[in-house]
């Protein structure tokens, strides 16, 4: 009776006897089955969504870390299917963007230039190559100490690509008592290889990446170097849903994206700074204890 007032239709025909459908009520059933057929979907969604088994994250990475982000989709979709996950290359970090919810996680080279405020965790550490011409002096070497790079001709990437990694090389070789020679910038690795393979000098390289070297060019691991640390980072201001299920498959594949990438890894690298390493963990520890709340209470509202 109040649907009907509220309608301002009669649904039913109503007899002592009996009650039926009018020509109203047989147009407006089929409808109001399909609604309540939607809002008990719509229910389901947003309790899979609470759960973050579906809804939408927006992934940034650095293109160096490509195969990274591969390996962790590939067990994050066979898991959550229904999620969408959008991929955004950021060849220049932009913490800013991970603040303000452009991007809710990003694959990079740490450490990041003002990273305040954001959670960085370490996935792993990666060495150093140097990629070198088939005819030069230092390709008859098994490995090449970092000395040896002194009054080479050095070719990188530029600094505003990626800090992390520039500074990184150039402070290897301040540590070791001289400044790289800069003969050219590049921005993309195919290019580097071109300049190597020409003899227009010699490319310091992530180990991974070096592993791509052609039949023109020699690679060999840059001796005793402090690797590149490649890890992720996120605000944990964010509220995704999706986001705490992401980073545990991130954290669940971490020991098997560093058995893959051990092959490349440079020769007697040496002992990590304890007190560094300590601070890492605990920032690292810390985050997880986040994430793994932010997890149980999804849980338990389901």
């Amino acid at each position: 009776m109040l649907l009907e007032e509220e309608l301002g239709v009669r649904l039913f025909h109503r007899t002592r006897r009996r009650v039926e459908l009018s020509d109203a009520g047989r147009a407006f059933l089929p409808e109001a089955r399909h609604i309540i057929a939607r809002i008990a979907h719509a229910k389901g969604l947003a309790s899979q969504a609470n759960r973050g088994n579906v809804g939408q994250l927006v992934v940034g990475y650095w293109p160096g870390m490509s195969s990274i982000v591969a390996e962790v989709l590939k067990y994050f979709w066979a898991k959550y299917p229904n999620v969408r996950i959008i991929l955004r290359n950021m060849p220049e970090p932009k913490p800013q963007l991970i603040r303000d919810g452009g991007i809710d996680i990003a694959f990079m080279a740490l450490p990041i230039v003002d990273g305040q405020s954001l959670v960085v965790e370490s996935i792993l550490t990666e060495g150093l190559v140097v990629v070198i011409g088939k005819n030069h002096r230092l390709a008859s070497l098994k490995s090449v100490p970092v000395r040896a790079l002194a009054g080479e001709r050095c070719i990188i990437f530029p600094r505003h690509l990626n800090a992390a990694i520039y500074d990184h090389i150039v402070g290897l070789c301040r540590r070791a008592g001289f400044v790289l020679k800069i003969a050219h910038e590049v921005e993309t690795i195919s290019m580097a290889f071109e300049l190597v393979g020409e003899g227009l000098g010699i490319c310091v390289l992530r180990a991974s990446t070096g592993g791509l070297h052609r039949t023109d060019v020699e690679v060999r691991p840059l001796r005793r170097s402090t690797g590149v640390e490649l890890g992720i980072v996120y605000s944990a201001d964010n509220q995704s849903s999706v986001l705490p299920r992401f980073i545990e498959i991130v954290n669940q594949r971490r020991p098997f994206l560093r058995r893959a990438r051990s092959k490349f890894m440079a020769e007697s690298p040496p002992k990590v700074n304890e007190a560094s390493a300590s601070s890492r963990s605990g920032r690292r520890n810390g985050s997880s204890k986040r994430i793994n709340r932010k997890l149980q209470r999804a849980d338990k509202s389901n």
